[in-house]
């Protein structure tokens, strides 16, 4: 993927990840073509993919294509000596053609590879029909976390196939770390564990292992360790912290196939 546009809620969250995702595009080496914010209120948003894809303003008379030697061709296809009423049923046909022509919305030009839409599945559920009636089919579609919710193939499973979004955790991940907890986590409290509990129990694995290290004797040698703490594999993925003890992450790729998200595998 090289070319992107993002679609996004003009509001705090929208502009966020917004920037956040021009910014990653740009380190990545890919361009981002295009960029259209909409009113979060709205369950319409035919303007604002109408920007994105070149049908939104008409295109001005001097820039059109005329070809003016077409009414000559067709006349030169007469066959000479044909009667009148022949020559005006012809005329009437080229007319009614030139007026279908004429009535033919303009092709939308879609220049990027993938879409990116930060906003909750309740609203993407409503831009991804737009998108495909716009015919913005051929694109990826990226989400963010919030995308990962059934509500979303609910609402747009036909045009959302292969929809890819990040997430946290994935109570369906074949990993043996995440099954095993997923079943001793249903076994206690007979639910299917989400992110905040998959991530207190990482959050919680990684402190137990601190504190039991032989070399800890002050608070200030926990501190010290979780700093250099590198790749700690755990249910939420592999987690590192940088020198500011900001937290790095690996997320889950997940995609949309049929009715269910899968897991996409990292080569």
């Amino acid at each position: 993927l090289d070319s992107f546009a993002i679609l996004y809620p003009n509001e705090n969250y929208g502009k966020t990840f917004m920037n956040l995702f021009w910014d990653e595009v740009i380190v990545c080496g890919g361009k981002v073509v295009g960029v259209e914010s909409y009113n979060s209120a709205n369950t319409d948003f035919s303007d604002s993919i109408k920007k994105l894809v070149g049908l939104y303003y008409e295109v001005p008379e001097h820039l059109k294509i005329n070809d003016p030697e077409a009414d000559d061709e067709k006349n030169e296809d007469a066959p000479i000596g044909e009667d009148t009423d022949t020559l005006l049923g012809d005329a009437h046909e080229y007319d009614e053609d030139i007026a279908e022509e004429k009535e033919k919305t303009p092709e939308a030009i879609v220049d990027f590879d993938a879409i990116f839409i930060p906003d909750a599945p309740t609203k993407a559920g409503l831009i991804i029909p737009q998108l495909a009636f716009y015919d913005v089919t051929d694109t990826y579609l990226l989400g963010t976390n919030l995308w990962h919710s059934d509500s979303l193939i609910e609402m747009a499973q036909q045009y959302a196939q292969n929809a890819i979004i990040p997430d946290g955790f994935f109570a369906e991940s074949a990993s043996d770390e995440v099954m095993d907890f997923v079943r001793n986590f249903n076994k206690t409290f007979h639910r299917k564990p989400e992110f905040i509990e998959a991530v207190t129990y990482d959050s919680a694995m990684i402190l137990f292992q601190t504190v039991n290290s032989p070399d800890i004797q002050f608070r200030s040698d926990i501190k010290n360790k979780l700093k250099t703490l590198n790749d700690f594999h755990g249910v939420t993925g592999l987690t590192s912290f940088d020198d500011g003890g900001e937290a790095r992450k690996k997320l889950y790729l997940l995609q949309i196939k049929g009715k269910e998200f899968v897991e996409l595998k990292r080569h």
